[in-house]
């Protein structure tokens, strides 16, 4: 399978907020973020990446959220959905309830109406939520589709046992390790693998420091350049900033492109940027209050469809 789609799925808030759920452990979400317009500002910053996206010759199904119930978080739908060619789909075990709640919005039938995606087949593993065991899509699981390979941080939302089943179902290998932050004397887990690392065709951009282990680092980064990706490494300052939060994708004359916020354009070196310019064109867009207030960047609100 290509590493690379030009279609992807994206959800219009309908009551985007600071999600109190996801702040407890998602160390990126700014918790001082209550700006009453809030909701109006995420809309706003939301088209702005649709209209950014299809100018770039991308295919963008857009679905409209519903108001009831209350999914802060519903513009993230690669955590809850990811989509393997053929009419296969997998649904993911999420560890806050509240983002559970965003299963009430059946995008099928959306998604087959116009044309990207007709269900054939759903792997369910929402069943996990029961024995608290979690996998948030590919927030939690960085694929190389091509060469059949998970990369992934463990955490309270990333767990082995789920990752287990997902390489079984689909004949992956998985390359797990622990990934932070050491804040004065507290240490905070990476909440999703995408905020560190992004693996694209031709590159593999991610924040080795934030590895625990500093050998599984450099035993990762071997991994990724034997699979013939460019090597990034970006700072923790860049990460915090999103640089990771990107995604590569293909328009509708097969040129590659790389989205991302303009918090993570404005965070990287000129050298970082030549690399990615090599092969891709950078299409960037500033989203400062879904970011401020969520802790995620555009990365996050695109779900692939293959």
């Amino acid at each position: 399978m290509s590493q690379l789609t030009n279609k992807v799925l994206m959800i219009r808030p309908a009551c985007f907020f600071a999600n109190p759920e996801t702040a407890l452990d998602n160390s990126f979400q700014s918790p001082d973020n209550q700006n009453s317009q809030i909701h109006t500002l995420a809309q706003n910053e939301f088209d702005e990446v649709v209209d950014a996206l299809e100018n770039a010759g991308i295919s963008v199904c857009v679905v409209q959220d519903n108001k009831v119930p209350q999914t802060p978080d519903s513009l993230f739908p690669n955590n809850r959905l990811s989509f393997h060619g053929n009419g296969l789909a997998v649904a993911y075990p999420m560890k806050a309830e509240n983002r559970r709640a965003e299963r009430c919005l059946d995008v099928f039938p959306s998604l087959s109406k116009q044309g990207f995606f007709s269900l054939k087949h759903l792997l369910d593993y929402t069943e996990f939520e029961v024995q608290n065991l979690f996998l948030e899509g590919t927030g939690s699981m960085i694929l190389d589709r091509k060469h059949k390979r998970v990369f992934a941080a463990l955490s309270g939302r990333t767990d082995s046992i789920v990752i287990k089943q997902f390489c079984q179902d689909f004949g992956y290998e998985s390359f797990l390790f622990e990934a932070g932050l050491q804040t004065q004397n507290n240490w905070h887990q990476i909440y999703h693998t995408n905020v560190m690392l992004s693996i694209g065709e031709d590159y593999a951009l991610i924040a080795l420091d934030a590895i625990k282990n500093q050998r599984q680092a450099g035993q990762i980064s071997e991994q990724l350049k034997l699979y013939g990706k460019t090597l990034i490494s970006i700072s923790l300052d860049q990460m915090k900033n999103f640089c990771a939060n990107i995604l590569q994708l293909r328009n509708k004359q097969d040129d590659k492109i790389i989205v991302m916020s303009k918090t993570a354009y404005d965070h990287f070196l000129p050298a970082q940027k030549h690399l990615l310019e090599k092969e891709s064109e950078i299409i960037y867009i500033d989203i400062p209050n879904i970011e401020r207030a969520s802790g995620g960047s555009v990365r996050c609100m695109l779900a692939e469809i293959f």
